[in-house]
């Protein structure tokens, strides 16, 4: 197994390569600046005996700090990266998720990778079944791959369409999961006379305990595929276990090849709809920094990993707190900020604008001198929003 930059040969990524090329020489002149989309990643496979390639697309300022990042794993996604990733940076933009990592693995033989077993009834596909051993290559082959060169959390989501929707399913019901979540569009549950749903009534019957996430829809579909989801849905709602998060959906007024996008979206809605505190005044009212923080921990324990609380709404609390006069209670919110993001600027020029309605002059400067170290560069300052604010305090100190 090795890791290197490359090209795939398969026609749709030449074409999805051809767009990050045109993208990068429609910047005007002037500009000069570089948008990289995504990387390209090989994998020598034993396990599939082939060479795979996947397609890495990070969070926007990536190169620009240290944090880790859940990842999003994109079936057919050299069709989909595009309005996939768009959507995660709009969520997150909007606080209503984190920023992912979106790592496409793009086709060889979709059939044989996303279908469980061989189906009787279509004998004309021979190299169907092969699930079973895709599961093995992402786990065993490309997830480490991926999490020993870009900085993972150890959340996984899988995201699947038709095929892939049904590889998406079949991997919730089969022991170990590879991934934590997974949104599963339109899944072609008909597959080898419904086996798929037979697997998940026996598993759920036989389970005191199903620590899941399935978001599942369907669109305007042929007979066969309602009557499929329809029998899934009715073996959920009758035999799951209290722990598992189950959300279904019908699109009437979409075709199966145009309810992805809508699909995504509401998926990674629902998935993260804890993510961002509704009202945080009302509750740093009630309960005080510490409702904030056990917020938090609620999210490091659904997800799996620490989940600190978010600066920007930390930072906009203290200045709340300084607003309502309860200069202490703000200082303690905004020391807090600098516990958890120790190199930011913003941080600490706002526990300076804390020390000084406090009277603490010399706090304050340390606290100013202190983000300038951090800061690198005069644009880092402007862009922080405090130069103006260490000139004034100049002047008047």
């Amino acid at each position: 197994m090795s890791y290197v930059k490359t090209f795939n040969l398969n026609a749709n990524t030449i074409c999805f390569m051809v767009y990050l090329i045109i993208m990068s020489f429609s910047l005007s002149a002037q500009e000069k600046t570089e948008i990289p989309l995504a990387e390209i990643t090989k994998v020598n496979s034993k396990v599939l005996n082939e060479e795979r390639f996947a397609i890495v697309h990070t969070p926007k300022n990536y190169d620009k700090n240290e944090n880790k990042y859940p990842v999003l794993y994109l079936l057919d996604g050299d069709t989909h990266l595009l309005h996939v990733s768009g959507l995660i940076e709009f969520l997150s933009l909007n606080k209503l998720m984190p920023e992912m990592i979106v790592v496409v693995i793009t086709n060889t033989d979709r059939i044989r990778d996303f279908t469980p077993l061989p189906s009787k009834k279509n004998k004309n596909l021979p190299t169907a079944g092969g699930a079973g051993n895709f599961r093995k290559f992402i786990s065993q082959e490309l997830m480490p791959l991926i999490d020993n060169n870009y900085r993972t959390q150890p959340f996984n989501l899988l995201v699947g369409h038709s095929f892939g929707g049904l590889f998406a399913i079949y991997d919730q019901f089969t022991s170990p999961k590879v991934f934590n979540a997974a949104i599963s569009i339109s899944p072609t549950l008909w597959w080898d006379d419904q086996s798929l749903i037979t697997k998940a009534k026996n598993t759920l019957s036989k389970s005191q305990s199903f620590d899941s996430f399935i978001y599942m829809t369907m669109a305007n579909e042929r007979e066969q595929m309602q009557k499929d989801i329809t029998a899934l849905e009715l073996i959920f709602q009758r035999q799951a276990p209290n722990d598992f998060d189950l959300f279904f959906e019908r699109f009437k007024n979409e075709s199966h090849s145009s309810t992805h996008h809508l699909s995504t979206y509401n998926g990674l809605k629902r998935l993260f709809d804890s993510w961002r505190i509704t009202d945080p005044q009302k509750l740093l009212n009630e309960k005080g920094i510490i409702g904030i923080n056990q917020h938090y921990l609620g999210l490091s324990e659904r997800f799996g990993y620490d989940i600190k609380p978010q600066e920007w709404q930390i930072n906009a609390l203290g200045y709340y707190l300084l607003e309502q006069n309860e200069l202490k209670q703000a200082l303690i919110i905004f020391l807090q900020n600098i516990d958890n993001y120790p190199e930011s600027i913003n941080a600490y020029d706002s526990l300076a604008d804390a020390y000084l309605n406090l009277n603490k002059t010399k706090l304050a400067k340390k606290s100013y001198v202190k983000a300038c170290k951090l800061a690198k560069n005069i644009n880092m300052m402007a862009s922080s929003g405090f130069v103006i604010e260490w000139w004034k305090f100049q002047k008047t100190f």
